[in-house]
């Protein structure tokens, strides 16, 4: 009877121990849900914390989460080109490209119609006969290079929209990739730690 009760009491230790060194292991699983969160905040600001995760990361977990966060660049191109206003780049993420795209856009038409209402207006004495005076014509003119203004900065805005998307992408991407390679010259180790009652692992990274 003793001698099952130390079997019993022994296999119950053992237990104990393996569920306790399990606990003391770094969970990688929540370390990549952390990184991940810290990609959607921003690649750019987050670069350095990225890095020092990646470290503690398996090769298919970098992967993985290279693969979910990359961006793409056709989608927002076609949207920029055929609705224009920075939509493009606002779904894409690119919040610095999308407030210049619709700034242009409206900025630029705004001076267009600027031009193009006193324009009709005339257009409409010239067929009733009625003859501008000298102040409507330098008033035209004026209004004229405005309007002239005004489209040449939508087609610079139209051309911004168009590169954008494929700049944005290939910079983001760059940096996600070079921030899941770990920070150059880390080295991941195991320390093994222990006390009178359970035993487990740590991790120790030395840049």
């Amino acid at each position: 009877m003793r001698i099952r009760m130390r079997r019993l009491f022994a296999v119950a230790c053992l237990c104990l121990s393996a569920v306790s060194a399990r606990a003391s292991e770094p969970s990688s699983g929540g370390i990549a849900f952390d990184t991940a969160a810290l990609i959607s905040e921003g690649v750019f600001r987050n670069e350095a914390d990225i890095r020092a995760n990646a470290a503690l990361l398996s090769p298919s977990e970098r992967f993985s989460l290279y693969e979910q966060h990359k961006k793409t660049a056709l989608f927002p191109f076609i949207a920029n080109h055929f609705v224009g206003f920075g939509v493009g780049s606002f779904i894409q993420g690119d919040s610095g490209g999308a407030a210049f795209g619709l700034t242009t856009q409206l900025v630029g038409w705004g001076m267009f119609m600027m031009y193009i209402i006193p324009a009709l207006g005339s257009l409409d004495d010239m067929f009733s006969g009625r003859e501008r005076g000298a102040v409507d014509s330098v008033r035209m003119e004026a209004l004229s290079k405005i309007g002239m203004g005004g489209l040449f900065l939508v087609g610079v805005g139209r051309l911004f929209g168009l590169i954008r998307p494929w700049y944005y992408a290939s910079t983001w991407n760059g940096t996600l990739s070079a921030a899941l390679e770990g920070p150059e010259g880390a080295e991941v180790s195991l320390i093994p730690h222990a006390c009178e009652t359970s035993f487990g692992a740590g991790v120790l990274v030395r840049f």
